[in-house]
């Protein structure tokens, strides 16, 4: 059974014992205790109760331990990983992109830039928002007048980016799409754009076709002024999904009219190391070759999982609905059962 590691102390509700697990960390905070913590912003791992009796920490290291535990980029482990993992912890994401025949013209002499993406309210807007102040920084020289700006999207936070970009004193180089559909979403990009922004797995639709692209951290919270901007091929092997911000690591790049003046005179360079990116870090086959490795590891060894009422508890909280339709099929099974002895 291949699952988010967020299930790790539910799995053996749903699944027999004797079945072998793979857990995933999608996100750094897939552990329910930390999870939990997040949302209160209350470290509840401090409490001496919590930290003895919640087994989640237990099942983590049996995880590790027998090599079923994976994270699926470099900020999940750097939160949750531990130093003495003996086996390599990675699973990127698999995207599975048809590499195309058409690829970015560096010979191209325009300089329209876009945001590309889910537009949410929560990590991935205040991406947007930053971007948006930004253009409007860079408006202000007449060396830019030229640049436009796309942003491509859709979402709970859509209305609101859109009445933002209305309202600027740039909004007539302010474009603004909704998604496109995937099967034209290459083309699209091909023909419009010279520089895109996204964050996470988008971040690879533009870099396999050779878009020189920055890869931005999403953020809950605004993003300070100093925050850099960072090219793809900058980051560190499977950092697209960075979600917090490190003042060392988020003032480290280049400032907007620093990016542009690049593209200007570095474009060839930089869209063939966005491309290598993908071909080194996301290939396919690569990929492909690292699940077989993964699942030989947790078929090999089974993990024996533990459970208790304050495991349960902390976890129905973060996964009420989940705990919600188990109930509900608990007690269907339950007066089936009941039905079929009285008849």
């Amino acid at each position: 059974m291949v699952t988010s590691f967020n299930f790790i102390n539910l799995a053996q509700l749903f699944f027999p014992k004797n079945d072998h697990f793979l857990f995933w960390f999608l996100s750094p905070y897939n552990l329910p205790i930390l999870n939990l913590s997040n949302k209160l912003h209350l470290k509840l791992s401090n409490l001496k109760s919590i930290r003895k009796y919640y087994s989640g920490f237990s099942n983590y290291q049996k995880g590790l331990e027998k090599k079923s535990v994976y994270f699926m980029d470099s900020f999940c482990f750097n939160v949750n990983g531990a130093p003495t993992t003996n086996y390599e912890p990675y699973l990127p994401l698999y995207i599975d992109i048809a590499k195309s025949k058409y690829f970015y013209d560096v010979s191209k002499g325009s300089c329209n830039i876009a945001w590309v993406g889910r537009i949410d309210l929560s990590t991935k807007y205040h991406c947007i928002v930053f971007l948006i102040e930004k253009f409007e920084t860079l408006k202000k020289d007449d060396l830019y007048k030229d640049v436009t700006l796309s942003i491509i999207g859709d979402g709970s936070g859509s209305e609101k980016i859109k009445k933002l970009c209305q309202l600027s004193r740039y909004s007539k180089s302010i474009k603004i799409s909704k998604s496109i559909e995937y099967n034209r979403l290459h083309t699209y990009l091909l023909d419009n754009f010279d520089l895109i922004f996204a964050h996470g797995t988008t971040c690879l639709e533009s870099a396999l076709l050779g878009i020189p692209t920055i890869c931005l951290d999403s953020s809950l919270s605004k993003f300070r002024d100093d925050y850099k901007f960072k090219w793809l091929f900058q980051r560190d092997i499977y950092d697209i999904g960075r979600t917090e911000y490190d003042s060392v690591f988020s003032q480290t790049g280049f400032s907007l009219p620093e990016v542009m003046d690049e593209l200007k005179n570095n474009r060839k360079q930089l869209s063939k190391l966005c491309l290598e990116v993908v071909s080194e870090q996301y290939d396919q086959n690569l990929l492909y070759k690292k699940y077989l490795g993964a699942l030989e590891h947790a078929g090999n060894n089974q993990l024996k999982l533990k459970s208790n009422t304050m495991t349960l508890i902390i976890d129905m909280i973060v996964h009420w609905k989940l705990f919600k339709s188990f109930l509900v099929v608990s007690m269907k099974k339950y007066f089936r059962n009941i039905h079929h002895r009285r008849s």
